[in-house]
């Protein structure tokens, strides 16, 4: 029988033959040449990873050994032995993921917070020591004539790190980074752990299957060697797999863990030094000379003259109108001018400017809604730290709430300096939530709506809806006010963003009141909360009437973000920049516009702002303006956009991705590896038609201007203070 460090190592070809398939399964493109460009290489990194963690076992046993035979006392040294290991591991593999789960903002500094990370850890240990004990018991009576108790553990084993890998990649799809590393790491050591014990009875009695596992056990460590000690070796290997950045599965997640083990052996601050350093590389790659910011971004907002004064004419000087907002939470374009979903929103798009290819400036609220408010993309996440001023030993050194104006006004600061009063209307738990993690969303009133029990929210939404609640205090609000001015009300729909976890009666209610056959999708509860707020819009706009406001007031319609609902098996959003999560509903409404206006150009939320701002003050400073007013697309002539439309998104508030849309093409930027991917929009699914491969020029043109934009030079910025915050610790 082989030595169990030599069946370890065997068993990293089967089980990376097992993630490869995993991770062809999950991705949506491969290269046209599949087996050379993806297979070959992915299959020796994901080889040399396995065997790294068989290595790494096979030391940590052999250290113990070593530790027991030095405490006599132990008596049996194999069970300790094996415990220790596996609660080791397990703990190991978990420890950054319980420390992180328990530390939320609902947890931090009570009870769960303290000792959730202690209890978490202590389980793992626990689990793992059981089941390496498990582990030994079963090889000990395989060595002794009784294979069955190695085939029957082994295959329990198998068994769960396929149950595994199926949550890993089904349930938390793309969502949390720590969540699928525990997930990963466990998996894989259980299934390296049934390998070996199965080979144990094979490989008795038979020096041909002895000489089979030590080949394979030989390749792995060839491979592992390759890739820890010649960077030649990683380098072709990245090189080969650049396409998998877009879309990383577990082949791509592999090549940004080996990247920051990389950057951590070389004295870099760990995922800070990855970050700097890869901008550094795209710097030299796409031949920019450095991360300097292109002049056109700070260039003063102007139109044409002839294209300004017709607009001028849709604006009524003598006669500031109010403003409503009505914001939806989580709404995709599609289901928002779906007529069957939201009819109200259908019958409201023909009163005003409808626009079609409206886009976000982020796939999640933190993103977008800075954007909304300061009409530009100068959304710094992280301040460079004060020389004068000492750090503390134990400040954090990431800072998730967006800098949002940098000395410009938010148009909730316009508003005030005009004296026009500002409410929002908002559910509890969403208020909570940008409370703490945005300050620049001030009003000078805020009318919140409960919508959870007592105990409150800790995850990702609230169940209680309050739609129609919003929209009820917002007419009483206004109907106390129609005599004394303008006045801006945001109404902040929370709900379609909570359509998970909604009440279930509630759901079953609404879709009988307007009549929605459950066709069995997870998605049909995403349709009846959109229709549930389309109803309370629809009550909104009656009230407007009733109240004879309806040529007083400006409304605007508009979503920060949307949902993925299922694409790639992701329901939810952020991390990704798929039209489902970017492409939003938005449409205009306001006294002297045209009616029933459709317009295709491609806009951003980033207009709001400045085409705000002119309903509030007769002639507001356009300067710092990244976003254009919306009524001049209303006007005949207009010229093409100054600037092209960014985005990002975030993964457990780190930036993820950076992305430009400028007319054909949305190019696509991973923040910290993998090639360019470039869109064609004009395609049927856009986020199905990656050309950059085919479109080399347009790539490295637009890329020339992604790297110069404020979205990517923030995130140069970014990286450079959290490093120099690391060195202030």
């Amino acid at each position: 029988m082989s030595s169990i460090p030599v069946r370890l190592l065997a068993a990293a070809l089967p089980v990376a033959l097992a993630l490869l398939i995993l991770d062809v399964q999950a991705r949506r493109v491969l290269p046209e040449s599949p087996l050379r460009s993806h297979g070959a290489p992915a299959f020796v990194l994901l080889v040399a990873w396995c065997a790294g963690l068989a290595a790494a076992i096979a030391v940590a046993s052999s250290a113990l050994g070593i530790l027991a035979h030095r405490l006599p006392r132990l008596g049996s040294r194999g069970t300790p032995i094996a415990l220790a290991l596996g609660g080791m591991l397990f703990a190991a593999t978990l420890l950054d993921t319980a420390r992180w789960t328990f530390t939320g903002p609902q947890a931090r500094g009570d009870a769960l917070g303290t000792w959730g990370p202690i209890v978490a850890l202590g389980a793992a240990a626990v689990a793992g020591g059981l089941l390496a004990a498990l582990a030994r018991s079963a090889e000990l009576r395989s060595r002794r004539r009784h294979p069955l108790a190695a085939w029957v553990v082994g295959g329990l084993f198998g068994l769960s790190a396929f149950a595994l890998a199926w949550v890993d990649r089904t349930v938390y799809v793309g969502l949390y980074d720590r969540i699928h590393r525990a997930l990963e790491f466990v998996a894989t050591i259980l299934a390296l752990g049934a390998i070996t014990l199965m080979l144990g009875p094979v490989t008795r009695g038979s020096a041909v299957r002895r000489a089979f596992v030590w080949c394979a056990a030989s390749l792995s460590l060839a491979f592992l060697v390759a890739m820890t000690l010649a960077p030649i070796a990683r380098r072709g290997i990245e090189r080969d797999l650049r396409h998998v950045g877009g879309d990383r599965a577990l082949v791509g997640r592999t090549i940004a863990r080996m990247k920051e083990l990389e950057a951590f052996f070389r004295g870099d601050a760990g995922e800070l030094g990855l970050a700097k350093a890869r901008i550094d590389e795209l710097l030299e790659r796409y031949d920019v000379p450095s991360a300097t910011r292109d002049p056109r971004w700070d260039e003063p907002f102007r139109e044409p003259k002839g294209v300004a004064e017709v607009a001028a004419r849709f604006r009524d000087e003598e006669r500031r109108p109010s403003i409503v907002v009505f914001y939806v939470d989580t709404l995709r374009a599609d289901v928002a001018f779906d007529p069957d979903v939201m009819p109200n929103l259908a019958e409201f798009a023909r009163s005003g400017l409808k626009f079609e290819r409206a886009y976000t400036a982020g796939s999640d609220t933190l993103s977008a809604l800075p954007a909304i408010l300061g009409g530009h993309y100068d959304l710094r996440r992280v301040d460079d730290p004060d020389p004068e001023e000492e750090t503390p030993a134990d400040a954090p050194t990431r800072a998730p709430p967006p800098k949002t104006s940098r000395g410009r006004p938010t148009i909730l600061e316009v508003a005030r300096a005009q004296g026009v009063p500002t409410t929002l209307f908002i559910g509890e738990s969403a208020w909570e939530f940008l409370d703490k993690l945005l300050p620049s969303f001030r009003f000078d009133e805020v009318e919140r709506v409960r919508d959870y029990e007592k105990a409150g929210v800790w995850g990702y939404g609230a169940e209680e809806a309050t739609s129609d609640a919003i929209v009820t205090r917002a007419l009483d609000q206004m109907h106390a006010r129609k005599e004394a001015g303008p006045f801006f009300s945001w109404l902040f729909q929370f709900d379609v963003h909570n359509w998970r976890e909604l009440d279930a009666r509630f759901i079953a209610s609404t879709a009988q009141r307007f009549g929605m056959e459950d066709d069995g999708t997870r998605a049909f509860r995403y349709r009846v909360a959109a229709r549930s707020v389309d109803a309370s819009f629809g009550r909104l706009l009656d009230g407007l009437r009733a109240l004879e406001l309806e040529d007083e007031v400006v409304v605007l319609f508009l979503s920060d973000h949307g949902e993925a609902l299922g694409r790639n098996d992701f329901w939810v959003h952020s991390i990704f920049l798929w039209e489902s999560l970017v492409h939003v509903p938005l449409v205009l409404r306001a006294p002297g516009l045209p009616a029933g206006v459709v317009v295709t150009d491609q806009v951003g939320v980033v207009d709001v702002a400045p085409t705000l701002a002119r309903y509030l003050h007769p002639a507001p400073s356009m300067v710092g303006y990244h976003g254009e007013d919306l009524v001049t697309y209303a006007t005949p002539g207009r010229p093409p956009r100054r600037l092209p439309l960014l985005m990002t998104s975030v993964n457990e508030r780190q930036l993820s991705r950076v992305a430009m849309i400028d007319g054909k093409y949305k190019l696509i930027l991973r923040t910290d590896w993998g090639d360019p991917q470039l869109y064609d929009l004009a395609a049927p699914d856009p986020d199905d038609a990656e050309v950059a491969a085919r479109q080399p020029k347009e790539t490295t043109e637009r890329m020339g201007v992604l790297l110069r934009s404020p979205v990517f030079i923030n995130a140069y910025d970014d990286a450079k203070a959290l490093e120099a915050a690391d060195r202030t610790k």
